[in-house]
């Protein structure tokens, strides 16, 4: 995965960041069609898994052919946690790495 190396770090940014300013990020237009987009992408995850579900090739355990349900269901609750996240939990995210990396 390529890592953004540009701008400050996102601990800094985040800690400094009150519930309005994310507020304002999180509706900004282009965040907010992002967000939508990740929507989309679970909807469109979660109409493929039925459609292989109903052609009988979700769960057959031809890895090459099917889909798993635990994939689809983790892509789908991953997309769904992305659009509902939450400042606090940005926050402790990064208190939670940076304590640990302190031990």
């Amino acid at each position: 995965m390529t890592e953004i190396t540009t701008g400050p770090a996102p601990a800094a940014v985040f800690a400094d960041m009150d519930e309005e300013s994310f507020m304002r990020w999180k509706h900004h237009p282009v965040t907010a069609a992002f967000l939508k987009y990740l929507g989309h992408q679970a909807d469109n995850w979660r109409e493929a898994a039925m459609d292989m579900w109903e052609a009988g090739r979700m769960d057959t355990g031809n890895a090459h052919e099917d889909l798993n349900s635990n994939v689809v269901r983790g892509k789908v609750l991953a997309l769904r946690d992305l659009q509902s996240i939450r400042l606090e939990n940005i926050k402790r995210f990064y208190e939670d790495m940076n304590g640990s990396q302190g031990e």
